[in-house]
Formats: structure tokens, sequence, C-alpha cells
């Protein structure tokens, strides 16, 4: 023990004898090492949160299914010469690829495993205002037939005026009702038992097929109702696809954030209203100008009045069988998209981006090592004489072999735990920072906050691998011996004699 606490004295005193060189060598590889574990840390601290984000039961257990869209499909135009996508049709020219509709779900439920199946419906809403009362009506009723007896005949039009088209009347209608009016979201067959948990006032529908609504805070707030318990059981007008709706308010949501879930968050995010499932598939299938429906048409191409929805949430029993699931759905000729899809794709994107850019850290590593190859042998050129003297007193190749590893060895050591020490102070605060100002981004570009701040500041931890702590001076030590061999082995064989005559 004494030999090596010997060796690790004269080592140390070694580098002394050149601070500043040594320190600017350190300094390289603590620069190789700190490329390489802000970006593997990034990664590793951005899997985590997404992990940690959406690693609840619901989400686990949770698959969005669409249909498959024609431009997915690889083309052929030398059997198609009309641009036709040929995997799109079946042989008798008819689609191939089912849409998601009422046959479709049935489908779908039946898939060992499923345990519930439901149509997507998010429906792009104009929130009229208060639906007028009987006693509204009434009045406004009686003031119309007051004023008919005293009014004059009508005017002819001109006889060379052109009366419009009905469809350019429905559309002239439709952007005058919706000029002005506020845009609203609204999710048909939202889980009963979550709403119900996350309401201030009222309470949940009476029914599937009922009128009724559930709204937001901010839509109280839009229909000019001062306070929030008096909008319950008052009826109010939205303008889907041309067709005005009356549905009355049974319920106002609390500031409780309702569960993440995959496909609002693909669909913008949270939604301003809510409404029962058979509510929604009659308002969906009524509204024929619904902008999301004409555009949903028109990338499936579906011709005629064919029914259908924009994708279908499928759930199963347990999130074991989900993976199975997703294989069978796709057997049937559904896309599906799952959190557990996307987490495996952003572990596989987080490691690569991690690895492409620690690449640029291992070539700083690679500089750094030359730079102690350098070192060493400008430290054997300038400790000639005292080699001499060690190897005059008795000291064996081996023993000044040792002295020489050793340096290297710290050098290489220090670099990585200074490089790591740097890349987690640096990573604890920008990574939070960061993560912040991208969700307040997405946040903003949707108006509806994806998270709380709570939780954000609960998940947004920077982490470096354990694997990283123990590796990197182990490896940079590794390497600092390898390329400072060449000057170790010099200064083994350094004749002390000659040595001692030295006087560089």
């Amino acid at each position: 023990m004494t030999f090596f606490l010997d060796i690790i004295g004269f080592a140390i005193d070694g580098l002394r004898s050149a601070k500043v060189r040594v320190m600017l060598t350190i300094f390289g590889v603590a620069v190789g090492v700190f490329t390489v574990a802000i970006f593997v840390g990034f990664g590793a601290s951005t899997e985590i949160f997404v992990r940690k984000l959406l690693s609840s039961d619901r989400l686990l257990t949770c698959t969005m299914v669409q249909p498959i869209m024609p431009f997915e499909l690889r083309r052929n135009r030398d059997e198609a010469s009309d641009g036709v996508d040929i995997l799109d049709r079946d042989k008798d020219g008819v689609r191939d690829y089912p849409l998601i509709d009422e046959k479709s779900m049935e489908i779908l439920r039946g898939i060992e495993g499923v345990k519930n199946v439901r149509p997507l419906i998010i429906l792009d809403a104009h929130l009229k205002g208060l639906a007028k009362t009987e006693e509204e009506i009434a009045r406004e009723s009686s003031n119309v037939e007051s004023t008919s007896g005293n009014s004059d005949d009508p005017e002819e039009p001109p006889a060379n005026s052109q009366a419009p088209s009905a469809i350019d009347e429905a559309w002239l209608d439709y952007m005058k009702d919706i000029e002005d009016l506020e845009t609203i979201s609204i999710e048909a067959g939202y889980d009963d038992k979550i709403l119900e948990d996350r309401l201030a006032h009222g309470k949940t529908f009476t029914g599937a097929n009922a009128d009724e609504i559930i709204v937001s805070p901010a839509t109280v707030s839009d229909l000019k109702i001062e306070k929030q318990s008096d909008a319950i059981g008052r009826s109010i007008d939205v303008v889907v696809g041309a067709s005005t709706f009356t549905l009355r308010i049974v319920g106002i949501l609390g500031d409780k954030e309702l569960p993440f879930e995959l496909y609002r968050m693909m669909n913008r995010g949270p939604k301003d209203a809510y409404i029962p499932l058979d509510t929604g598939r009659r308002i969906w299938n009524e509204s024929k100008m619904l902008f999301t429906r004409v555009i949903v048409r028109q990338q499936l191409r579906v011709e005629g009045d064919a029914e259908f929805y924009a994708g279908a949430i499928v759930t199963v029993n347990r999130a074991e069988d989900l993976a199975r699931v997703e294989d069978e759905i796709a057997s049937k000729k559904f896309a599906s998209i799952s959190i557990v899809k996307i987490m495996d794709f952003i572990g596989m994107l987080s490691n690569f981006l991690g690895w492409f850019f620690g690449v640029f850290g291992i070539i700083a590593i690679f500089v750094a090592a030359l730079s102690i190859l350098s070192t060493m042998i400008t430290a054997v050129v300038q400790r000639t004489r005292e080699i001499g003297i060690m190897k005059s007193v008795g000291a064996k190749g081996s023993t000044v072999m040792l002295v020489f590893v050793t340096e290297s060895i710290i050098i290489g050591a220090l670099g990585a735990i200074l490089g790591l020490l740097v890349a987690y102070g640096i990573g604890y605060f920008l990574f939070p920072f960061l993560g912040n100002l991208i969700v307040g981004a997405v946040s903003e570009g949707q108006g509806n906050p994806v998270l709380d701040q709570e939780t954000l500041d609960a998940l947004l931890h920077f982490f470096l691998p354990t694997w990283l702590w123990y590796g990197a001076p182990l490896v940079t030590a590794g390497i600092a011996v390898v390329f400072s061999i060449v000057p170790v082995i010099w200064a083994s064989n350094i004749d002390p004699v000659k040595a001692l005559r030295h006087t560089g």
C-alpha cells in the first residue's frame, strides 16, 4: 500500500510541476465529456419526462384508431396512369381500406382483449349565445304580428335581378352567422365519471342522447353570465357546420385539469365543452357543412352520403394486451397510434440524438487524448534528469512507467469528473427552463394549458444515467493510458547516466 501511495505522490508532484499545461489538458478532456454528457443527459431526461407524463393506466390501455389515408399508400403510376392509388381499391374498384363507421367499430369490439370502442367525435363549433326562453319567443311573436298588419306590400325585385342559388345562400348565411361568434371545441362521449369528478357546478348527462352540454368556465364567461351557477339549466345555441343546435347546460367544469389524453393533444388540446356520445353522433352526421367532416371526406375520398367518423378510441382490458390488439387492428387495415408506440419512438429518437451529438464529444475527447500524448511527451523531456535520479537510486523502469501512467489516469479521470459536474450543473437549470418554454409555447398555441405548473415542475428534472457517472472517468482514464503508452515506455527505458547529463 505504501508503494502505491508513493507512486500517487510522485505523480501528483509531477503534475504540479506543470500546472498550466496539465490544467489545459484536463480542460480539453472536460469539454469532450461535457459534450457527450449534456446531449445524453437531455435525451435521457426527455425520455423520462415523457414516460412519467404518459404512464397512466388510461393511456397505456388506449389507442386511437384511424382509417388509412390514401396518401399513406404506395403509388404505382405504371399500372394506374390516372394516378389512382392501387392499394386504395380492390380488384372490383371498391375502396379496400375501411372507414371508421358503426360496422367497423363492431369489428374492433370483436377483437379479444378490447374493453370498449367509441367514435372520436370532436366538433368545431361557434357559440351563438343563450337560447331564447319561451317568454322571449312569445313576446317576439306578438311583436311580429302587431307590425305585420301595418306593413305595405313588399316591393317586387327588379326584373333584371338574379336570385342567388340555394348553395350560395346557405354559405352566405353560414358565414354571416359565425362572423362575430366565439369558436368552441366540443368533444362527444368522454368518460362521464371523470367529468363528474371535475365538475364545479351541476351534474353529468341524463342520457347518451340528451341535448345537454357540460361547459368550461371560459365558455360561461363568453355567454356574459356573471355567476357560473346561474348558467345551469340555461340553453345555448351552437352553430356546427351551418346548422344550429340547442343544448341545455347541465354542468360546469372546475379548475381541476382533465387527465392527459393522446388524441386530445393531437386535436388541439383540452376542449371547451362536452356532450353525450349519441348526441355527438347525431350532430356529426347532420352537419353536412362541418369543416372537419368535409376535410376528412376529401382526404379519405369518400363518395356519396356514407356515415363515418374521423377515428375511434379503443380501450383494452390490460396494458399487456395493447401491442397484440394493435397488431390485430393493423391486420384489419386500420391505422392506430398509442402512447406505447410514441414512447418507443421517443426512446429511440432520444438515444439516436444523444449518441449522434455525442459523436462530436467523442471527437473532442480524441483531440484531448492527443493533448494528453503531447503533455506526457513534454513531461518526459522536461523531467529526464529527474528520471535519471530515480533510476540511479534504484527505481526500476516499471516504477517510472507506473508514475507516468498514474499521471495520465489522473488527468483523464479529473477531466471526466469536471465535464460531468459542469454538464449536470448546466442541465439542472437549463432543462427545466427549456421544458417550461416549450410547454408554454405549445399551451399558447392550443389556447389551453397542457399541464399545470406544479405537475410540470415535478416532472422536469435533469438526469445523467448512472452508467455515465461511472463509465466516463473509466473510459477517459483508459484512453489517457493508451495515448500515453509511447512516452511512458520511452521514460522507462531512459539510460540513467545519460539522463543525469541532461540539462533541458
